[in-house]
């Protein structure tokens, strides 16, 4: 269950020692683009010679996989350590005071980041910012807000400045924040919450591309490897630049080689990211869920060559309570064919759930979508949506996309690693 607070989370690393205090932290809020961010400056950080543990959800195969160090999940032997002694510190306490799950793991990941030395810790929210469990360190090195728009309304409001309160509830008196290019009423809240808590300020530029193919260069003049697909990476990378001139300013090393080599090395996946599917040839795989990511979406899959002569068959996936018209509205394009899948829930997660497969047909039909309704089809899962693409050739005359959920881009891994 999802139940934003602190006073669990608190107690239960006071018990711990407090290892989230011991640690020099990175925070990172936003509604999408913060996976990135912590991916670059992770990146960069270990190309650095730093031992860097990142904490970013949800998991893409296992819970493990959501706390790492230098890129390495937690083993599964420590994990049940850890996690041991996480529970031990639930003895003895009342029902509505023990930690949920989500919370014991951002406990976890702070005590494992702590008992193993990282010399840095990069954490991203899980949701909103404020009331988020991992909110809970008093001075980090530095935080950043990504790209804020609608999503989680019925937790952090329905109004895009409610939504902005929440991811400013990060910031410290003193403590540098650096914030991603954002609407005017996005932008009016963050400096009102940066006047009132006294944070410093850094409104990060959306880097250009540059010359040369897969690089960007950074509103002062610096050019950068580029290997994450979407123009909206040039806002993410920027944000992540300026983190790390923040840093350099505090007195972390890294050289200029070293973070060209950080930004080329940095992998995020699941994330516009190309795979090779046996029988079919590359598929775009993105977990776009809301308004901003399926815009975001939309328009790179524009800008592919093949988009002149193909038109687009997405296979999606999506957890109940996600708009699915606006979804639609953002993603589909005339010609295109819908296969709607479910996805399994998520090990330790049954609060999550996904869409009927019908619904999604169904909202399509309702809408004013001009979609080849004939060839679409709702289907029982993601392996035969992809047997009958593979079947019936489609991939000669498409270009394949599997959107709307990471949790269905997490079943897409699993097929791909038996």
């Amino acid at each position: 269950v999802i139940d934003l607070g602190l006073e669990r989370v608190c107690l239960a690393l006071k018990k711990l020692g407090e290892p989230h205090e011991q640690l020099k932290v990175v925070h990172v809020a936003g509604t999408n683009g913060k996976g990135s961010v912590c991916a670059f400056l992770s990146s960069i950080l270990v190309s650095s010679g730093f031992k860097v543990g990142k904490f970013v959800s949800p998991h893409l195969l296992s819970r493990r996989d959501s706390i790492t160090i230098n890129g390495e999940a937690i083993s599964e032997t420590e994990y049940e350590e850890f996690m041991e002694q996480v529970q031990g510190t639930q003895e003895g306490l009342e029902a509505e005071m023990k930690l949920t799950n989500f919370e014991s793991l951002t406990v976890l990941a702070y005590l494992y980041f702590w008992r193993k030395g990282a010399d840095f810790a990069i954490i991203e929210v899980g949701l909103g910012g404020g009331l988020d469990a991992t909110n809970v360190m008093r001075r980090p090195l530095a935080c950043a807000i990504t790209s804020i728009g609608y999503d989680h309304q019925n937790l952090l409001g329905n109004t895009l400045t409610e939504i902005a309160g929440h991811k400013c509830g990060i910031m410290k008196c003193g403590v540098p924040v650096v914030v991603g290019p954002q609407v005017e009423e996005v932008t009016r809240t963050i400096k009102e919450q940066a006047d009132r808590t006294g944070a410093k300020l850094i409104q990060a530029t959306a880097s250009t591309p540059a010359a040369k193919q897969g690089y960007a260069v950074s509103s002062d003049g610096v050019e950068y490897p580029l290997p994450l697909c979407g123009d909206f990476q040039l806002e993410n990378s920027a944000v992540a630049y300026q983190v790390l001139c923040q840093l350099r300013d505090q007195g972390v090393s890294v050289s200029k080689e070293q973070m060209l080599q950080g930004f080329a090395n940095t992998k995020w996946p699941g994330r516009c990211e190309w795979k090779d599917v046996n029988g079919i040839g590359k598929v775009l795989l993105d977990g776009a869920h809301n308004e901003q990511a399926t815009i975001a979406l939309r328009k790179y899959i524009d800008t592919i060559p093949d988009r002149v002569s193909k038109k687009v068959l997405w296979v999606l996936g999506a957890t109940q309570g996600k708009d699915l018209d606006v979804m639609l509205k953002n993603l589909v394009s005339t010609g295109d064919i819908i296969y709607s899948v479910p996805f399994v829930t998520p090990d330790n997660m049954p609060w999550v759930r996904c869409t009927a497969p019908e619904e999604f047909l169904k909202r399509a039909s309702e809408g004013a979508l001009d979609w080849d309704k004939e060839n679409s089809l709702a289907l029982l899962n993601l392996e035969q949506a992809l047997e009958t693409i593979t079947k019936t050739q489609k991939y000669e005359k498409y270009i394949i996309v599997i959107a709307g959920s990471l949790y269905l881009i997490s079943e897409f891994y699993r097929r791909e690693n038996k």
